[in-house]
């Protein structure tokens, strides 16, 4: 595997592109309620939306791509249902839009094994992607290899 950093999409299409690919390659996607900001109508009707497709809701101080010092929010996670899918791509035409207190924070996206797919600070505007050669051939045909940072990563 190789990380990568993402770079801006810059526009909607490109979003649908790499949810597309995320989609075709993840089983689940979590995404992080922070206790100290309350989510807003919107956000709060994402989760009433998705709860047939809810997996876990954890209290956890770490997700990918963060490690709480002191403290812990609530992590979501969901089957890529068919169902889950559909909710998701209506709420954000970026990455970085699901930022509370409009939406959960963080999406993250992992394979069937569990291992991550993809990891995002979306209030930082930093997200990573972790390819096997195969992916990473995909990625580049579907979404687009300039939306790499050409120099992988150490996540390690």
């Amino acid at each position: 595997m190789r990380s990568f950093t993402l770079k801006s999409f810059g526009s909607p299409e490109v979003y649908c592109r790499l949810i597309g690919f995320l989609f075709g390659h993840a089983a689940l996607c979590s995404v992080v309620v922070r206790p100290e900001l309350a989510l807003n109508e919107k956000g709060r009707q994402f989760l009433i939306d998705t709860e047939e497709d809810l997996e876990t809701l954890l209290s956890c101080s770490e997700w990918p791509g963060t490690k709480l010092l002191p403290g812990t929010a609530s992590v979501y996670t969901f089957r890529l249902s068919p169902h889950f899918r559909k909710v998701f791509k209506q709420q954000a035409s970026d990455v970085f839009d699901w930022v509370q207190p409009s939406l959960p924070e963080d999406p993250a996206f992992y394979r069937a094994d569990g291992s991550v797919l993809l990891g995002s600070v979306s209030h930082e505007q930093d997200a990573f992607i972790e390819l096997s050669a195969a992916e990473l051939a995909d990625f580049q045909e579907n979404v687009g290899g300039r939306y790499l940072d050409n120099t992988p990563i150490d996540r390690s």
